[in-house]
């Protein structure tokens, strides 16, 4: 059976004489008592137990073990030396009665003693006097009374009228940074301090600095005004670096600085490239290094300008809108800076002055020869220009200079140009090698082929052919 030993007792029923055998039957009876045998042994343990639960475990660490105790004298005993300790109470034990008797002297004031002692002061020292001990002595500012204490109406003695901000001890304090030695510290730095005697015949006073000094008064009768002041004879003024940008004054001295370190350098006519060049300096390269290019093409031409001088005329004519014009070294802006005129002739908006430098630089329009003009050229490259290649694979319309690539998987018709140029040339290749199978029409489009008004029909694999179109009366040359 299932036994609540040790938690609780376990019921156990004997049987009765008059009960079978067999109910409950004699191994029941024998197993119910086996569990409660070995739950009882599992309690008590065995010897020498380790099992902390077991009665013999712990039967074994009191007996090993036992708690130390204190008698009742012992306990008396200390806490009377406990009480004793610091004087002033007295401890009485009664061993008889275990009791113990405690009695304070003079030294501790009981809670007795202090009860009366408040009773007995009642309300007139909280409404009459400020403790001594909290404002200190009086020093002769407040009448003490006959118990050398300060009554409230002679309060208002120590303040007097003074401000809110310094009717306590501690703002007057702070007033002072708290300074103890105040007095010592003010008459140490009086003494640092310049006196009048040695200032006045050391340093500027008001009156000799209105009659040495500039005042109010002389400087609105002897200056220029700050506003717009109208100078006279050489003001003079520091010169700003090269490159100031500010409202500062610009002396004469700073504006020819910045010129020269702005004007450009003139043009360089010469085969390779400077080796040094300056900031804006332009290089055109020549056959030959000269101080002028070819007359014949481009041409430098300067002059030194007079006082006032506007017009200034070139050697030979120029193309009107390639020429550029340069005033010591500046690149002038059209019709901003000057104007042209009759292919030679340049006209300032604004007179130069005396030994300006002006540089016409242009392209000339004299005695070019063995030119070609820019259509002649134009059609010199289209003639010589390689035949370039393209893929089709359907119905075309052909264009001079193309070489044609037939891909196309089925029959289609390739169309010559309408309007052929003499020398045209068209090239047709049966690139998928069908054109057995899926003919090539090359329709002449109005122009004859081979000096014949049939069609070319290409019909044999892989074929190349060549049209060179040789005007109206063969028309298209095939090879």
């Amino acid at each position: 059976m299932a036994t609540n030993f040790p938690t609780s007792l376990d019921n156990l029923t004997n049987p009765a004489g008059s009960d079978p055998v067999n109910n409950p039957s004699h191994a029941s009876q024998h197993a119910n008592l086996n569990d409660a045998i070995e739950k009882l042994e599992e309690k008590v343990g065995v010897n020498n137990s380790a099992v902390t639960t077991s009665l013999d475990y712990r039967v074994r660490q009191l007996e090993t073990n036992p708690v130390a105790g204190y008698t009742d004298e012992e306990a008396r005993n200390a806490i009377g030396t406990a009480l004793t300790g610091s004087g002033g109470i007295t401890v009485t034990p009664n061993n008889v009665a275990n009791t113990i008797t405690v009695s304070t002297d003079s030294t501790i004031a009981t809670k007795t003693y202090v009860d009366t002692a408040v009773s007995n002061l009642g309300n007139t020292s909280a409404t009459l006097y400020v403790p001594v001990s909290e404002v200190g002595n009086a020093d002769g500012i407040a009448t003490l009374d006959a118990n050398a204490q300060i009554p409230l109406s002679q309060l208002g003695n120590l303040v007097d009228g003074a401000p809110l901000a310094l009717d306590t001890l501690n703002e007057l304090a702070a007033a002072i940074n708290d300074d103890a030695s105040y007095a010592a510290t003010i008459t140490t730095a009086l003494g640092n301090k310049l006196d009048s005697t040695t200032a006045a015949s050391t340093y500027l006073t008001q009156t000799n600095a209105s009659t040495t000094y500039l005042t109010q008064t002389n400087a609105s009768t002897t200056y220029a005004p700050l506003a717009s002041p109208a100078l006279t004879g050489i003001p003079t003024a520091p010169t700003a670096a090269v490159g100031t940008d500010s409202t500062q004054v610009a002396t004469t001295a700073f504006v020819i600085d910045q010129i020269d370190a702005s004007t450009q350098p003139g043009a360089l006519y010469q085969t390779t490239a400077p080796t040094s060049p300056e900031i804006g300096q332009i290089w055109i390269d020549s056959d030959e290094n000269v101080t002028t290019f070819d007359s014949n093409i481009i041409r430098r031409k300067a002059i030194t300008a007079t006082a006032g001088q506007t017009v200034f005329t070139a050697d030979l004519p120029f193309i009107d809108g390639f020429e550029q014009i340069f005033m010591n070294g500046l690149l002038l802006v059209k019709t901003t800076d000057y104007t042209t005129s009759n292919s030679n002739t340049v006209t300032l908006t604004s007179a130069a002055a005396a030994s300006d430098i002006i540089e016409i630089v242009s392209v000339t329009g004299a005695n070019s020869v063995n030119t070609y003009t820019q259509a002649e050229v134009d059609a010199l490259l289209a003639a010589n220009t390689s035949v370039a290649p393209l893929s089709i694979s359907a119905n075309t319309t052909l264009v001079a200079k193309k070489r044609y690539f037939v891909t196309s998987a089925s029959a289609l018709t390739l169309t010559l140009p309408a309007s052929p140029a003499l020398n045209d040339e068209i090239q047709i290749v049966d690139a998928s090698g069908n054109a057995s199978t899926y003919n090539i029409t090359v329709a002449r489009n109005g122009n004859k082929i081979n000096g014949g008004t049939g069609n070319l029909i290409i019909d044999n694999n892989g074929g190349w052919y060549t049209l060179l179109y040789t005007g109206t009366t063969y028309g298209w040359k095939v090879g």
